[in-house]
């Protein structure tokens, strides 16, 4: 969920809600243009970024520098709940773009292989570099 558009905050930053099954989460990607900050609300997930791969739970901060390879994944048998702030704003057009738009009492679903296409196919365009690797879900 969208809780904050670069043009709401005159391009200083976007601000998102995220819902994340238990096993799901990012492929490795690094953005050339934002940094981000993650906030766990709720659940527990493993962040991977540069060489640090730590587990958060509620409460927890982490920071994606830009250039800097970074996921997350669910670890835990529950929904996590975080908040993303990305610096300066705009990633939100990647994720219009990419994105499949879902009622909010549906459950998120893995991405179909249609839907990875349209990442891979988008990401360079908005300075995001994919790193998938071999048998990963995305």
């Amino acid at each position: 969920m969208v809780l904050a558009t670069a043009s709401e905050t005159n391009g200083a930053y976007s601000a998102f809600e995220i819902f994340v099954p238990p096993g799901a989460g990012t492929p490795l990607h690094a953005h050339s243009n934002q940094e981000a900050v993650f906030y766990v609300v709720k659940g527990y997930l493993r962040f991977q970024a540069g060489d640090a791969v730590e587990q958060h739970g509620p409460g927890s901060l982490v920071h994606a520098a830009r250039n800097v390879p970074h996921l997350f994944v669910n670890m835990g048998n529950e929904e996590a709940v975080v908040i993303v702030i990305a610096r300066p704003g705009g990633i939100e057009k990647f994720f219009l773009e990419v994105g499949t738009e879902i009622a909010a009492t549906d459950a998120p679903t893995a991405p179909t292989q249609e839907e990875i296409d349209r990442i891979l196919a988008f990401a360079p365009a908005h300075a995001i570099t994919m790193f998938p690797q071999a048998g990963e879900a995305m």
